[in-house]
């Protein structure tokens, strides 16, 4: 009976959505377009410096989405597709406020 609900527990364990990292990825995305804008950069510089800046963090965004999408029945190479669009998404809002000046 123990041994049941221990497996039962183990199975039904949440895997992460992503929540985490996209907190994360956001946290360095804002330090970074704070640094560009004080620094008088561009959006194309911008790109570059969070590239560089984030990776890790980005990196680890769309491992999560990455492994929830194909853990709910994706199929990994559009699940990929699909977190790319959206780490590019986040770095497009940043890069877009620089060019507005806020």
């Amino acid at each position: 009976m123990l041994t049941l609900l221990l497996v039962m527990a183990a199975g039904g364990a949440p895997i992460a959505d992503g929540a985490a990292q996209r907190k994360e990825l956001v946290a360095c995305l804002r330090t970074v377009a704070t640094t560009a804008k004080d620094q008088k950069k561009t959006a194309a510089d911008f790109d570059g410096m969070a590239k560089a800046s984030c990776a890790a963090q980005m990196t680890a965004f769309k491992a999560a989405l990455v492994a929830f999408d194909v853990k709910n029945g994706r199929p990994r190479k559009p699940a990929e597709t699909d977190a790319e669009a959206q780490i590019g998404d986040y770095m497009s809002t940043y890069a877009d406020r620089l060019n507005e000046g806020g």
